[in-house]
């Protein structure tokens, strides 16, 4: 998921058409190629990692306790977040300032110069996009994790509680997709054209954000505790690679739709109702491939007793 991110960002500056949430210059070379690719990686690659980034903090309380699992996730997260902050962060924001000044204004020199940079920022502050305010960029999901570990003990909570209301037969079945999907939808609905494109990057917290990012994660802790649920991603995986493919090209038409009557709203619930299916069949659908590629396990089952309890 994470590798993805480099290819998302790449295309991001050749897209044939930005989304309005980022007015961004992009090269003069562009292809609506770069906008499905986006929009592909962008409707899966953070609520999986997310989903992900939640079920591990539930297999460390289990071998560590609060405590050490406060201690791991700082020295995991915390520190590197800290260190890059004052390293790759300054030296990130000269190479996209040195990009993007290019592409306005044709220079090329990697110190930009002042005035170029000041009449760009008054240009993307004109489009609607907060400039001037704190931002970890690319960092950002290790900023929202740190929220997120907040959360830990009262997932601890609700997976206890969970677990005596033996869900098993729910979970295994289509009805937990779908009760999955519909919670997307209420955490979704903020957004315009039903994709999360904006707020995430700041250090000034986004509740819209926070809640829909943080709904993964804590989706996938329980996911920990509910290991059933692995079985499903494995035996769904023909049905949910068909319906990705049919989602996409629906869920980037509607997305459109939505952005161009984002005045009379008439096709929001429609948008944010085909991106929030979009998401969780490629989920399961990734997460299907990962369980069907693990041959050394038994059929019907995606992790073995040994691998539920190794190290991470």
């Amino acid at each position: 998921m994470m590798m993805l991110g480099i290819v998302l960002h790449g295309s991001q500056f050749y897209m044939a058409e930005p989304p309005a949430s980022l007015p961004l210059r992009t090269d003069p070379s562009t292809s609506y190629f770069f906008d499905l690719i986006l929009h592909f990686i962008h409707s899966f690659r953070m609520p999986l990692f997310f989903v992900l980034a939640g079920f591990f903090p539930s297999l460390l309380v289990g071998k560590r306790d609060f405590r050490g699992t406060y201690i791991n996730r700082a020295k995991r997260i915390l520190l590197p977040l800290l260190a890059a902050a004052v390293t790759i962060l300054p030296l990130t924001g000269l190479f996209l300032i040195s990009f993007l000044t290019s592409a306005r204004f044709g220079t090329h020199h990697l110190i930009p110069d002042p005035g170029q940079v000041l009449t760009l920022m008054d240009e993307i502050a004109a489009a609607g996009f907060p400039v001037g305010e704190p931002s970890l960029r690319h960092l950002w999901f290790l900023y929202y994790l740190l929220y997120f570990y907040l959360t830990i003990p009262l997932c601890f909570l609700l997976s206890r509680w969970s677990l005596k209301l033996k869900l098993e037969k729910f979970i295994v079945s289509p009805a937990m997709f779908v009760a999955l999907t519909l919670g997307t939808i209420a955490t979704l609905w903020s957004f315009r054209g039903g994709v999360v494109f904006e707020g995430f990057i700041f250090i000034k917290p986004y509740l819209p954000s926070l809640f829909y990012y943080g709904s993964f994660f804590v989706i996938g802790y329980l996911f920990h505790s509910h290991r059933v649920i692995l079985q499903s991603f494995a035996r769904f995986l023909p049905w949910t690679t068909a319906l990705s493919l049919l989602l996409f090209p629906a869920a980037v038409y509607l997305t459109n739709l939505d952005l161009a009557s984002e005045a009379t709203g008439e096709f929001h619930l429609y948008s944010v109702t085909a991106n929030a299916f979009l998401t969780w069949s490629l989920i399961y659908m990734f997460m299907g491939l990962f369980c069907a590629s693990l041959t050394t396990v038994p059929p019907g089952h995606c992790m073995s007793p040994t691998r539920r309890t190794g190290s991470i």
